[in-house]
Order: C-alpha cells, then sequence, then structure tokens
C-alpha cells in the first residue's frame, strides 16, 4: 500500500487568512523522519478544534468563534513561507550549533547523514512540526483558566527529566506542551519525530545556556519573536474576524531581509508598520473588549469558589469525578479539560443542587456566564488628589465585578530594537536602524502599553443598583477613594502572584517583609512577580490578611517585626507618607525596622535593602536613615518608574545579593 504524504484524499485544506495549506514533508515521505500530515491528525492537535482562539471576544465580536486548530496550521503554513524565504546559510548555522548543544540533535542529523537527507531539510520538517504543536499547552479560556490549573508535580517532573532542567518557573502552557508531546498516547502520531529536539524548537528561549548561542536565539526569533509564524498568524486571524486588516502577512513576509539573535531585518517599513498597528489594535479592541474582559472576571471568580471555597467542596468534586480536572492538573485532566467539557459542567452545576454550595457572588458569575444578560454596565474609576483612604472596612455587593488591569501595566507591547530595517535608502546612516528610530508610530514607545484608559480601574454593575452597600460604593466614586479599595481586593493579582510565600516548600532564603505604599502596587506587583519566579520567600501587606492583628497598623507591626529580612520600595508618596503622618502604616512599619536594626539592642540586625521607584533624589531626605543603620545615605540608583521589565528584574537581583550576603539566619542559603 503507497504511504499518504498529505491529507488530500478529501481535497486540500483551505484557510480563509492564507488560501490553500500546504502540509507538504521537507524530506521524502519513506525516511526516517515524522510526518506533517500524520502530525496534523494527531489528538493533541484536534484538541485546539474544541478551544476558541478568542475566548469570550465573539460576545462583542459575532465573527471571533475560530478555533486554536485554524491558528495551529496556520502558524505552521507562515513558518513554511518565513523558512523559504530566509538565506540557507542561518539554517546551516543552526543545525551546527544544535549539532554541538543537543545530543538528540546529534543523533537525528547523523541519522540524516547517513540516509543521505540534508539536515537543513530536516531542521526544516522539525521547525515545521514545533509551529504546528506550539499551542498544544493551551487551556480552554486560558487567560482565566491559567490562574486556576497549574501542572501537578508528576506533570513537572515528567517534563524536567525530559529537557534536562528544572521548569518550576515555566508557563503553565509550556509544561503542558511538552507533557503533551512526551504523553504516550500520542506516540504513534509524532512516530518519527525525536522529542527533544522537539521540545527545545517550542521552548528553547527556556533553556538556561541559550543566551550563549547566537545562532540558536536567531533560529528560535522564527517560532517567538517580535514577528514570528505565531503572530504573523493570529494578528491577521483575529483581525479578519473581528476589526478588520492592514497589510498582509506575506507582504511581511517578502519585506524581510534576515534574522538574527536579536530579531527580524526589513528592508521596507511599510508591511511591518501594518502588522504593527493590527496587533495594536487589536489588543486595544478586542483583546481587552469589555465583554471579554468581564466574561474574563466571571469565570475567574466561579472556578476560584469552587476550588478554593471549603463549602463548594461538592462542586470541586464534581468536577474532578472520573477525569481529574483539580487545580493542581495532571495529564489525564487536561487532555479532558476544553471549552466543550468546561461549559457541561458548569450548566450541571447550575441546574443541580450543586449551586446552593456557591457563594453569592460566585452564583450571581454564574448566572451571567450562562446567560446575554443586558442589565450590567461598565465605567473607569482613577485615584483622585488627595482621596480619603477608605481603610478596609468596605464590604463591595456581591454583584460588582472590576478589573484593575494589573497584570498589564509592565506590558510592554514593543520591544524597543527588535525589528530593524536595512535598505538602500538608509545606507549612509548606521545600519540597520531600530524601527522606532525612524519615528513610525507612538505604539513603539518603550513606555506604550495597550492598556484601554492608563492607571484606572474597570467596574462592571448593574445598571439597577439599590441598597446600602451600593449607597457606599456611590460614595466611594465620588470621593474618588473607590479605587484603592478594588485594588485592595484585586483577585487577579492574588492569584497570578502569591503575597505569601513562607509557607511554599519549594521557597527558600530568608522570610523578606515588603514595605511599599498602596500608590505604587504596580511596580510592587512586579517585584513581587520576580521574587516569586525566584522561588524566595517573602510576606507583603497585598491582599487581606487574617491573624496578624486586629487593625491594619497591628497588621503592619506584626508583619516588619516577622520579617528576617526587609526590603522598601520607596516613593515621593512613601516618604511623604511617613513624614506626614506618624500614625500610618508606613511610619509604624519604619519604626519597628529602626528597633530592629538598632544594634544596641543585642539582637541580630536584620538587613534592610531599598528599591526606588521615583529618582533617588527626591525621597533621600525623608526617612530617618541613621535611626536605620546607615551613616550615609543610601544610593539605589535609577527609579523604577516608567523602566522597561529587564530593569526591574536587575534591580530585585542586586537587592537579592546585598540580603542574601547579610542575612545569618537559619534560612540561609
Amino acid at each position: 500500500m503507497a504511504k499518504v504524504d498529505h491529507v488530500d484524499h478529501f481535497g486540500s485544506l483551505y484557510d480563509p487568512i492564507h488560501g490553500t495549506l500546504d502540509l507538504a514533508d521537507a524530506v521524502p515521505a519513506d525516511t526516517f523522519v515524522g510526518s506533517l500530515a500524520t502530525a496534523v491528525r494527531s489528538p493533541l492537535v484536534d484538541r485546539l478544534r474544541r478551544i476558541k482562539q478568542l475566548g469570550f471576544a465573539s460576545y462583542q465580536f459575532v465573527g471571533a468563534d475560530h478555533s486554536r486548530y485554524a491558528h495551529a496550521l496556520g502558524t505552521m503554513h507562515m513558518m513554511r513561507a518565513l523558512l523559504r524565504r530566509l538565506a540557507p546559510s542561518l539554517r546551516v548555522d543552526a543545525v551546527s550549533r544544535l549539532r554541538n548543544r543537543l545530543p538528540a540533535a546529534e543523533r537525528v542529523f547523523s541519522q540524516a547523514e547517513a540516509a543521505g537527507v540534508n539536515g537543513a531539510d530536516v531542521l526544516t520538517q522539525y521547525t515545521l512540526a514545533a509551529a504546528l504543536f506550539q499551542d498544544v499547552g493551551e487551556l480552554p479560556y486560558e487567560t482565566a483558566t491559567g490562574l486556576i490549573f497549574k501542572p501537578d508535580e508528576e506533570t513537572q517532573r515528567r517534563v524536567a527529566q525530559h529537557v534536562g532542567h528544572d521548569v518550576y518557573a515555566w508557563e503553565p502552557k509550556k509544561v503542558f506542551g511538552i507533557a503533551s508531546l512526551i504523553d504516550s498516547g500520542s506516540e504513534r502520531s509524532l512516530k518519527g519525530f525525536d522529542l527533544q529536539l522537539l521540545a527545545f524548537l517550542i521552548v528553547g528561549r527556556q533553556y538556561p545556556w541559550i543566551s550563549e548561542e547566537p545562532q540558536l536565539r536567531a533560529w528560535l526569533n522564527l517560532l517567538e519573536g517580535e514577528v514570528d509564524a505565531d503572530r504573523l498568524d493570529y494578528v491577521y486571524r483575529d483581525a479578519h474576524h473581528t476589526v478588520g486588516v492592514r497589510g498582509d502577512p506575506q507582504s511581511v513576509v517578502e519585506s524581510l531581509v534576515e534574522y538574527d539573535e536579536i530579531g527580524p531585518v526589513v528592508s521596507d517599513v511599510g508591511p511591518v508598520i501594518d502588522f504593527l498597528a493590527t496587533r495594536a489594535n487589536l489588543w486595544r479592541s478586542v483583546y481587552l473588549s469589555p465583554q471579554n474582559r468581564f466574561r474574563r472576571l466571571l469565570l475567574v471568580v466561579l472556578l476560584r469558589d469552587i476550588f478554593f471555597n471549603e463549602n463548594c467542596a461538592p462542586c470541586a468534586q464534581d468536577f474532578v469525578h472520573s477525569h481529574q480536572v483539580a487545580p493542581l492538573l495532571g495529564m489525564v485532566g487536561f487532555k479532558t479539560l476544553d471549552d466543550v467539557w468546561l461549559w457541561e459542567r458548569l450548566r450541571q452545576i447550575s441546574e443541580s443542587r450543586l449551586k446552593r454550595n456557591l457563594s453569592v457572588r460566585a452564583s450571581v458569575a454564574l448566572e451571567l456566564l450562562l446567560s446575554e444578560r443586558a442589565d450590567y454596565e461598565h465605567a473607569w474609576v482613577r485615584p483622585w488628589d488627595g482621596a480619603a483612604s477608605s481603610g478596609n472596612d468596605t464590604v463591595l455587593p456581591d454583584e460588582l465585578f472590576f478589573d484593575t488591569y494589573q497584570e498589564l501595566y509592565r506590558h510592554h507591547f514593543y520591544e524597543p530594537g527588535s525589528v530593524r530595517i536595512h535598505s538602500h535608502s538608509l545606507r549612509f546612516l548606521r545600519t540597520p536602524l531600530a524601527l522606532e528610530d525612524a519615528s513610525f508610530g507612538g505604539f513603539m514607545a518603550p513606555d506604550w502599553t495597550p492598556l484601554p484608559v492608563l492607571k484606572a480601574a474597570q467596574v462592571f454593575m448593574p445598571i439597577d443598583r439599590q441598597g446600602a452597600q451600593w449607597d457606599q460604593v456611590q460614595s466611594l466614586l465620588d470621593s474618588g477613594g473607590l479605587y484603592e479599595v478594588l485594588f485592595r481586593n484585586d483577585l487577579i493579582s492574588q492569584l497570578e502572584v502569591p503575597t505569601d510565600t513562607r509557607t511554599h516548600r519549594d521557597c527558600k532564603g530568608p522570610d523578606i517583609f515588603i514595605s511599599f505604599r498602596w500608590d505604587n502596587v504596580d511596580i510592587v506587583d512586579e517585584v513581587l512577580r520576580e521574587l516569586y519566579s525566584r522561588r524566595r520567600r517573602y510576606h507583603a501587606l497585598r491582599g487581606s490578611y487574617e491573624g496578624l492583628g486586629g487593625t491594619t497598623a497591628d497588621n503592619s507591626r506584626a508583619a516588619a517585626r516577622e520579617g528576617e529580612a526587609a526590603l522598601v520600595i520607596a516613593s515621593v508618596e512613601y516618604g511623604a507618607a511617613y513624614k506626614n503622618d506618624p500614625n500610618g502604616n508606613i511610619h509604624i512599619e519604619i519604626d519597628e525596622l529602626v528597633r530592629r536594626r538598632d544594634k544596641s539592642s543585642g539582637s541580630p540586625i536584620v538587613p534592610l535593602v531599598f528599591l526606588s521607584i521615583d529618582p533617588w533624589r527626591d525621597i533621600e531626605r525623608t526617612l530617618p536613615w541613621q535611626g536605620l543603620g546607615f551613616a550615609t545615605v543610601p544610593t539605589v540608583g535609577e527609579g523604577l518608574r516608567g523602566q522597561p521589565r529587564s530593569r526591574i528584574v536587575k534591580a530585585v537581583d542586586v537587592a537579592l545579593q546585598k540580603i542574601d550576603s547579610e542575612y545569618d539566619g537559619p534560612n540561609r542559603f
């Protein structure tokens, strides 16, 4: 029987974005390398048919019901276009470096030589497969469910063993993606592919030694970069179904000169500007549309109640059932969890006695999710200058939902210098010229973010609002105090980054108390993310803390007293709060740190480090440096406000080095 190379016995696959999709193998079909047609038919790719690409966006853009399956095939198609465009030397360099770095690559390319097959063609076949598989670790409604479901210990262990290094800091999608490839159910459809080489191509940026390999970073930019195969598909696919398109992906490909370790170099700025402008429009108009964000919030509220509210144990059991869908998710549960299964479970809860186990807030969220009620509205709120603190006694109505957009505050839409221009007209300038240096579009500025309204939170409220709680909300809206209350109660931030890791078994080092001012919570959250990514022990009064004391003052005093080290995130607002409010929480925390830094007390001196949000000269005279044990005012360099994430990463690194060098307690590394 002749071997079938293409999925063409029922006709070719046709895509509304790219036309006829090319599924041809890059190497002869009778060689040792796996087939792309077989990979397309694999269960792990077929699962993507049951996961929407745009989540809840179809509630606002009615055509946005396309699946991640279509996107996976489109990404592979765009990868083929990129590979045809690029110089063969890039492929040769990548093959050479892979052979030196990965034993799996040496095996594959040696086998290719023995079979008389060109190694560059084999790399092409693997890269096409990696483009196809890069989304197989996606959860349904990922931006919501990704806050609830994480890979369980066994899944992480298996992936770590496969790739050869720890994966605890990887995003769940990447862990689930590699776990899907090495799952026993994938063996038949992936026959002929070395899974270690395939895994590297999908998640190679996570490998610790990749910084030493410019040729491989150049190759990986095709799969994960500013203009990669993934974005060249989803930008035009998502725009086609929603807001409309500027330009087309093939024009972007034809403008490419090369890829290097930094990113792409183009000869014509027009197509890439159209591409970036379309992507910016998608962020503002589709991904962050009110309906999309509202329903994402509802799903987070509901799933959190189901899995983390003790009263909802029967609901959690219904979810787990025989499918093993739980917050710590193994591969059985992961393969079960798709859009269809999730909505069927939610409907079953809504129609059964299980619904009475939900909190009132979660019940409202469930009802809103399963209906298309039009009796809600949304509005933006900002803090007012001089607004009085509302304290912690405000109880928000169960029918009020809100979005602080915290996870996007440090999201930079465009990485400066990542796209460059090399053309004849620029030959007398230093080229290649960074795209932003040519002054194309404000969205390429370093501080541009996709937030619809800067420094604001979005509230979702029923149109008909009555009762004492709503009167209190209205009072806070009138006084400008609601913004702070929302941030104190922000569910997304609390789920995204833990505020207290002292009991986490995988977190090490001295317990670091984080002292900060609420005005600066966006940058504080970024610092917490960095500490958590390093699995450090810390605690911050970021959320609702029970058991630390009866008042916020008691909480501050106890938190500062319990830390084995302290990190103060200072700012103009922080210094003003210390100077102007002697009974405030900042003053209480500093006073406690003064006591713990007193050398005459006979107690160990707690390490104390400062990070500055504002220029240091603006705050250096606001704190009691001698009382804190500093003979001279310490300097901490440039302020973090408005800086790229890389600056925060470096600042946290320096702070941890100082803490670790000064700490000499029981939790020393």
